[in-house]
């Protein structure tokens, strides 16, 4: 018995390091080896070794192709899109789990910071998971039945809590029935276990926090936000008000369920002007802000640097300039769409949208060496990144994507079927 243990534990400390791809077909190979890959001891090990090897990082590109829609104008917009998630290694070489996904137009596609990934549409009662390594998507209880007033009045968040190997859903809303909460920001939240499959039982349900924000959206008049990074305990988003003039940064307590307001470092707020979003980043487990910036004589709108800051005390909103990056010949007009990404250790990615595709840009910080890339003939809405993981979800509406199948569907009732 003890030589059969200890092979099993050799088998499976063999199996973990293999790729997400192989392990789904070993699987197949005889009943043992299904058991064990299955199993929550061995989804806790592989993913213990997924969270320490870098090489099992990779970014993300999420690239969208429109299809029209007629049948569907009735429902959220009339269009559909193909939801593309092209994975990168760190070398910025393509991998093989490219995988795309036909979604409705209008729905957010939220990164966890781990292996999976969140879609939320703006009408849909529910929330959709799904893992890119293995291609399984769950759907997730539906939500409270608070009424709404519109989509620019509800945002989400979705992160992986990493102390008690969680991931938790957020969603924030406008409070509109009757009553001393009319008006208020409401916030519910929803856990779900990250060490063995999820199988969502009849009982489970939204959480509300144990208190509302009163005033909120009287103050606020929320366009769009932007999801930030899980740091110190605390999701982040920005949030953009009358097309881009006002900035405010807001980070949620998730221990403490409070919702705290940060400012923008001192005198950024006057280059809100560009269509350069700024970013919420995580700089190496601080919270960060990248944003581009104009010379002060600057009279037509050119972004000449990226400036890098970090956040050195929440409550006051005191924040320190880390770095400067010179776009050089990069330089880039108020019209020119750029995303940032932060990879670790002081290294900057950067896209810069083209007419015929976009231009990716490496940045190290401790060299302060700009370099291209590569560019990708595509166009990038977001860039992430995600950890290979083997997490498979199972609940009503759940449809294995099988491998030989290029397109899966997003219903938005929800249910998952094929193309």
């Amino acid at each position: 018995m003890a030589a059969e243990l200890l092979h099993i534990e050799i088998i499976a400390t063999i199996l973990a390091e293999l790729p997400v791809k192989s392990l789904l077909r070993f699987k197949s190979v005889s009943k043992t080896w299904f058991n064990l890959i299955t199993s929550p001891y061995f989804l806790c090990y592989h993913n213990q070794v997924c969270t320490h090897d870098e090489a099992r990082r990779r970014l993300i590109f999420c690239v969208y192709d429109f299809i029209q829609n007629p049948s569907s104008r009735w429902y959220g917009g009339g269009y559909w899109k193909i939801l593309k998630l092209c994975a990168r290694d760190m070398q910025f070489k393509k991998t093989t789990n490219d995988f795309s996904i036909k979604i409705l137009s209008g729905t957010k596609v939220i990164f966890s910071g781990f292996d999976l990934v969140c879609l939320a549409h703006q009408k849909s009662p529910t929330i959709n998971v799904l893992n890119p390594s293995t291609h399984d998507v769950f759907v997730l209880p539906s939500y409270g039945e608070m009424s709404r007033d519109s989509f620019q009045y509800e945002f989400f968040g979705f992160a992986y809590l990493a102390s008690t190997k969680e991931y938790m859903v957020l969603r924030f809303f406008k409070i509109n029935i009757e009553g001393p909460d009319r008006g208020s920001l409401g916030v519910e939240m929803f856990k779900f276990d990250g060490d063995t499959n999820l199988e969502c039982p009849s009982s489970s349900s939204w959480k509300m926090a144990k208190t509302t924000y009163p005033g909120f959206f009287e103050s606020e008049h929320l366009l769009r936000s932007s999801e930030g990074p899980f740091v110190d305990r605390s999701m982040h988003w920005l949030l953009f008000a009358v097309w881009h003039v006002h900035i405010d940064i807001f980070s949620f307590d998730v221990d403490n369920e409070i919702l705290h307001k940060i400012f923008l470092p001192m005198g950024t707020n006057n280059t809100t002007k560009f269509l350069i979003p700024p970013k919420l980043v995580d700089l190496d487990g601080r919270l960060g802000l990248l944003k581009a910036e104009a010379e002060a004589e600057n009279i037509i709108d050119i972004a000449t640097t990226i400036s890098v800051w970090t956040l050195v005390e929440k409550h006051e909103s005191l924040w320190e300039k880390m770095h400067t990056i010179e776009l050089n010949r990069y330089r880039v007009s108020y019209l020119t769409r750029v995303k940032f990404c932060y990879m670790s250790k002081g290294e900057v990615l950067i896209s810069i949208d083209e007419c015929k595709g976009e231009e990716l840009l490496y940045y190290n910080m401790e060299k302060k060496k700009l370099v291209r890339v590569k560019k990708e003939p595509f166009r990038i809405l977001q860039m992430g990144f995600l950890k290979e993981g083997m997490f498979q979800g199972q609940s009503k509406g759940y449809h294995h994507h099988e491998e030989n199948d290029s397109t899966i569907t997003m219903d938005p009732f929800p249910q998952y079927v094929r193309k």
